[in-house]
């Protein structure tokens, strides 16, 4: 069964030499170490964070990132972002792209669909500034959903708007709130 894995959390790279980038989660942080050490069973991995394709360059290795872990624990692909990227942006682009491949559009052609797309409904706005959508980057082999999977990617596209929104939600509830005037 082709199922793709979607990742949306924090990452995190960190600024000292020896730092390594790492995934934020409530009860800790997976470094790129502890991800070598897992065989990765999905072909296509979607990590919905920030910088997720950063990290150190090695001469002859290319970048040490959460995304080429991922890539080196047997994920055909991967779709990562190069900088902290903009939640409302991140999560409308990355739903179309699963809409995109409910109709078997490859993850590279879907994902490079929306893009499009996002940027010719934004066309009025700051959101079609290459900034909010340009940072979102397939990597690897191409990867096509079979016929039968229909399914995943509706459930796939409504869980990553429900996250959106439910971070949208909690980020709003932690903002300091203006007092009531007198």
């Amino acid at each position: 069964v082709f199922a793709p894995l979607h990742i949306a959390t924090h990452g995190e790279v960190p600024s000292e030499p020896d730092g390594l980038p790492r995934l934020l989660l409530d009860d800790g942080s997976i470094t790129i170490v502890e991800l070598d050490s897992v065989r990765c069973t999905s072909p296509f991995i979607v990590l919905s964070t920030c910088s997720s394709g950063e990290g150190r360059v090695y001469i002859g290795e290319g970048t040490l990132s959460l995304a080429h872990s991922f890539l080196r624990g047997g994920a055909k692909a991967v779709v990562q972002t190069l900088w902290p990227v903009d939640d409302q942006a991140t999560s409308e682009i990355l739903g179309q792209m699963y809409m995109y491949m409910e109709n078997r559009l490859s993850a590279d052609e879907a994902l490079a669909k929306a893009k499009r797309a996002f940027v010719k409904n934004h066309a009025d706005d700051a959101l079609s500034n290459p900034f909010y959508w340009s940072g979102i980057v397939f990597t690897g082999s191409e990867v096509r959903p079979p016929e039968r999977s229909r399914w995943i990617w509706w459930t796939s596209g409504a869980a990553l708007l429900l996250a959106a929104v439910g971070y949208r939600s909690f980020r709003r509830s932690r903002r300091p709130r203006a007092l009531p005037a007198n």
